[in-house]
């Protein structure tokens, strides 16, 4: 059984998870968030491996790819832009 610590940090982990993946819409809001997430769940699946932890661990790393899918393609449309004037 979970310590009230623990399953309080694995909640915060896997919530930080969800928000990273609205956060990755914002490049600049979805790089910190990402990061974070997948810091705190690696550190949380050393303590106490769960289902809710590793599945953190994984929408963090979707979160993270999906920023970056936005970067590029925002640096692609910003590109155009400028060869358009």
């Amino acid at each position: 059984m979970q310590n009230p610590p623990t399953k309080s940090r694995v909640n915060l982990g896997f919530y930080l998870s969800i928000i990273s993946l609205f956060a990755a819409l914002i490049p600049l809001a979805g790089y910190p968030v990402s990061i974070i997430a997948i810091i705190m769940n690696i550190s949380i699946i050393k303590i106490d491996p769960t289902k809710k932890s590793t599945t953190g661990t994984l929408l963090s790393i979707i979160g993270l790819t999906l920023t970056i899918i936005n970067s590029i393609l925002s640096l692609m449309f910003v590109n155009s832009l400028t060869m358009l004037i």
